[in-house]
């Protein structure tokens, strides 16, 4: 089995129900699309990030800035929030001043640590929600919605007996797809294998194996006390174990239980001459065509026989002896063989006589009365041993093998089987659940497989769940134990001889048919959406052209993985990154860039955003300039100053104090005197501006 074929993926937005209704929303595009879209998003997550710590910063600076006097270390780092240095360069800062400060005055690490240690926090966090930018594009085994021309349902009578070799080759296509499979992935060592993981939802499908009484008359259990084992797979939500992509009101469950035991062999084994075979049974049970050797004999599996008459009577015409004939081997062929497992797979449903196909004969094995079920149906595995030896003795009761032998070309010990053949068999049975939004789901009892696909159960169910209902029971009475593959205990032959076999091997055989039927539905089922077609291209004779809204909408409702090509972006992530972005940059631009220029907000800011603009890198070169007596300013309370006059200014000197004349300090009070500003509220403040400015010279003077 491979993974979807590129053609066949759906391309836009969908919702994956796995992950529900809002947080399932999804794009899948391909993967060149997706890496612009990860450097876009990288892009905006970064530049967002930045007005965000700019917002943070001037939170910070408005939150310490109360206007009391505060120490020489208390100024500068207000002076550091209000360059809105990167966090980077703000962590370095505040070591630098840490350092600067060391040793001058106390608790100078724990004023400097705790604003670095927040640069530090952002600059990780940053770093994350670049990760998570990235992380809402994925294109590595991803989820994808399958999109085929040729989804459709299989006409389950043309399937059947329509007299063509489409079906045949469909059938046998799925049965070597579905072994092929269930060997590389049902395993337990092999779950975790990336090809297991490129296509479906689940690898495998889980079910329990545990010890349960004999499906059967008790008799009809070779081993006693823990003589059979049950394999129940529980309630599997097709959703989340097959892919669909449904709904809540359309959740559809179901249910397989598989009850197995190994049959015996006296009484139900024997041995008859290929010429006293009724022609019925010889050209029915044995290869054909084939040529009968002169005293040819055949070892016949005696279980039950057939409904050959098409007034469904048993094995008309046939003798007493002949009438429970189940399978037939022929000796000749044992014998000659050289180390073979020969299986043979027989079913019959509980509900046969109600299924369209009676007078097909398509279920028409008729088992005796000790394997009858009323509430299971019945299959069969047969295993016929051609020449297989054993180094070591086998207790298994299905594959036994006691019976001494010496090879005689080199002395060798070996052991052969007991019996030419053996049986397993088992009896299955089937649950299905429909979802009732708002009530608990409804139920059909463990029994045998539906004659109608549960149609007549739910008669609450909505068409989709009719349609679910209707592709598991078809798919089941399509591919059962009855489809057997090869034989595990074939796997290790070397030249028609073996090691040994384990006292279970029939649990092993029973578990990996087991496997094969989940792997084969899992196949089917992924089908509908698919198209037959696709794997099989003479199935266009018995697939339906859609007609209703439910088949036509399950065509748009199977999920399936793909490993390359493809990305999905999560619609949520994207919109979140691109909305919290674009409000930062939005309320960054706002707040510290068109704010400071409007009056009326200015003021029901203030005093505090004054504070901010006079911060400004700006504002502390005018000071500067002024506190040396250079320029004549205005507009002193906006983020830019300005000179009255297009003056030039020299470049401040290094000094840390400027030294004054009584000229200079004449000066500068009349250059003072004549400073405007641009707003009420600063005139109101200048006089007090120039007291301090004359005492400040003053003092100069005294000195």
């Amino acid at each position: 089995m491979s993974e979807l074929d590129d053609r066949y993926v759906y391309h836009g937005v969908w919702t994956n129900q796995k992950d529900g209704p809002i947080m399932g929303q999804t794009i899948t595009t391909d993967v060149r699309t997706s890496i612009i879209i990860v450097a876009l998003l990288a892009v905006m997550s970064t530049i967002g990030a930045t007005h965000l710590w700019n917002l943070l910063l001037f939170a910070l600076h408005q939150q310490r800035a109360s206007g009391n006097p505060e120490d020489a270390l208390f100024r500068q780092q207000q002076t550091l929030l209000r360059t809105l240095p990167a966090p980077g360069s703000f962590f370095t800062e505040a070591i630098k001043l840490w350092w600067i400060w060391r040793r001058k005055q106390g608790k100078v690490f724990l004023r400097c640590f705790l604003p670095a240690l927040v640069s530090l926090l952002f600059a990780i966090s940053t770093l994350t929600a670049s990760v998570f930018s990235s992380a809402i594009v994925s294109s590595s085994d991803i989820e994808v919605l399958v999109d085929s021309p040729y989804c459709g349902f299989r006409n389950f009578t043309r399937y059947f007996l329509k007299p063509a070799t489409g079906e045949r080759n469909y059938v046998s296509t799925y049965e070597d797809i579905g072994e092929a499979y269930a060997k590389e992935c049902y395993k337990a060592s092999s779950a975790s294998q990336s090809g297991c993981k490129r296509i479906f939802t689940q690898p495998r499908i889980p079910f329990t194996l545990e010890d349960a009484a004999c499906p059967f008359a008790e008799k009809m259990c070779a081993v006693k006390g823990s003589s059979a084992i049950a394999m129940d797979s529980g309630l599997l939500d097709l959703n989340h174990h097959f892919g669909f992509n449904l709904g809540a009101k359309d959740g559809v469950k179901f249910r397989r239980k598989t009850t197995c035991s190994v049959m015996p062999v006296k009484d139900y084994v024997g041995i008859y001459n290929v010429s006293e075979l009724p022609k019925v049974l010889s050209d029915g049970l044995l290869s054909q065509p084939r040529l009968e050797y002169p005293g040819e004999q055949v070892v016949a599996t005696q279980l039950g026989g057939y409904v050959f008459a098409a007034n469904g009577t048993n094995s008309v015409g046939l003798a007493t002896k002949f009438q429970n004939i189940t399978a037939l081997t022929s000796l000749l062929f044992l014998n000659a063989s050289t180390g073979r497992y020969q299986a043979a797979g027989i079913m019959t449903l509980a509900n046969r006589d109600k299924v369209p196909f009676k007078k097909k004969a398509v279920y028409n094995y008729d088992p005796i009365p000790e394997i009858v079920r009323t509430d299971a149906d019945v299959v069969l595995m047969v295993v016929s041993i051609g020449g297989v030896n054993h180094y070591e003795p086998v207790y298994d009761p299905l594959f036994a093998a006691t019976r001494e032998y010496r090879w005689s070309a080199e002395s060798v010990l070996l052991y052969k089987a007991d019996s030419p053949a053996g049986t397993m068999g088992c009896a299955v049975q089937y649950q299905a659940c429909v979802n009732r939004p708002g009530q608990a789901d409804s139920c059909t009892p463990l029994g045998p497989l539906s004659s109608n696909a549960w149609q007549e159960d739910f008669p609450e169910a909505s068409s989709t769940q009719k349609l679910l209902l209707q592709l598991i029971g078809h798919a089941s009475w399509g591919m059962d134990f009855g489809n057997l593959g090869t034989l595990n205990a074939a796997s290790t032959l070397n030249r028609g001889i073996r090691q040994g076999l384990p006292d279970d091997q029939w649990k092993i055989e029973a578990r990996e048919q087991e496997s094969r039927v989940w792997a084969v539905l899992q196949i089917l089922l992924a089908d509908y959406a698919i198209g037959a077609q696709v794997t099989e291209p003479n199935a266009h004779g018995y697939v339906n052209p859609l007609s209703t809204a439910a088949e036509k909408g399950l065509c748009h409702a199977m999920r399936m993985k793909k490993s390359g090509g493809f990305a999905n972006i999560n619609v949520i992530g994207l919109a979140l990154i691109l909305a919290l972005s674009s409000f930062f940059i939005i309320a960054d631009l706002v707040v510290l860039r068109s704010l400071l220029y409007i009056p009326q907000l200015r003021r029901r800011l203030a005093p505090r955003i004054d504070r901010w603009v006079q911060d400004g890198v700006l504002q502390l070169q005018r000071r500067a300039y002024e506190a040396h007596m250079v320029g004549t300013w205005q507009d002193i309370e906006l983020p830019i100053p300005t000179t009255v006059t297009l003056e030039k200014l020299p470049e401040l000197p290094i000094t840390s104090r400027p030294e004054y004349s009584k000229s200079d300090l004449e000066l500068f009070e009349m250059r003072s005197r004549i400073g405007t500003s641009s707003t009420a509220a600063t005139k109101v403040e200048r006089p007090g501006f120039l007291e301090k400015k004359k005492s400040f010279a003053q003092s100069i003077l005294a000195t």
